[in-house]
């Protein structure tokens, strides 16, 4: 059941109207869930009627507030709620378990704890779900490119060989040029023995020369 107080929130009596703060701070003090019905407002004929008729009067004509209810069951007004209050008897002034009261409380707290934690971790699921996809997309794009990278780099070792190849045959054809030019040093060499015999040449010429001028002059003379 439902604790119900009921109020009259345009009451000019301040007496009353302290009585009304002061039960609904010690109801929420104890942490005991309540319903405030006011019984001025418009709509609220038939709460005045039901209070008035199962509620007693002390020095008035017709109870005034506040009065209070569990469910329709009637406590009493403001002199033996504060009486039970004083007397620690609340509870049973209530016909109501107050640790009752705490439980439901408690469970309603771990209730709505549990739901603002079932939302958190979705929200964290969702946003590890979104990291992860992330993720995978930057990797399968590094893939790409490592692949990209790793075929550009087979082209270039391909082409190694064939330029190594290039290169020796470009040396086979210096060193058959080579083999077949005529080494300048023994062109040298050649060169100065053809002046060498030419030389001689002319000696043995002149020789000559001299020799048959001689035989000519010896036959004069005779």
């Amino acid at each position: 059941m439902v604790i119900k107080v009921y109020v009259s929130g345009i009451s000019g009596n301040k007496e009353v109207k302290k009585r009304q703060q002061r039960v609904t701070m010690i109801l929420d003090s104890k942490n005991i869930q309540y319903t405030v019905i006011d019984i001025a407002e418009p709509g609220n004929e038939g709460d005045k009627e039901f209070m008035q008729e199962n509620s007693k009067a002390r020095d008035s004509k017709h109870p005034l507030p506040p009065q209070i209810f569990n469910g329709e069951h009637y406590c009493g007004d403001y002199e033996d709620f504060d009486m039970a209050n004083e007397l620690d008897t609340l509870e049973k002034f209530l016909k109501t378990s107050i640790n009752e009261d705490n439980s439901n409380n408690l469970e309603n707290g771990i209730s709505n704890g549990s739901k603002q934690e079932i939302i958190k971790e979705d929200s964290l699921k969702e946003g590890y779900e979104e990291s992860s996809e992330e993720t995978v997309s930057n990797v399968n794009h590094n893939d790409v490119e490592a692949v990209s990278l790793g075929n550009d780099a087979q082209s270039e070792l391909e082409e190694i060989p064939h330029n190594s190849g290039d290169t020796s045959k470009d040396l086979d054809e210096i060193t058959s040029d080579l083999d077949n030019n005529t080494n300048p040093l023994d062109t040298h060499a050649n060169v100065g023995d053809e002046s060498e015999s030419l030389k001689n040449d002319e000696n043995e010429h002149e020789a000559a020369e001299v020799d048959k001028l001689s035989s000519n002059d010896s036959t004069d003379e005779e």
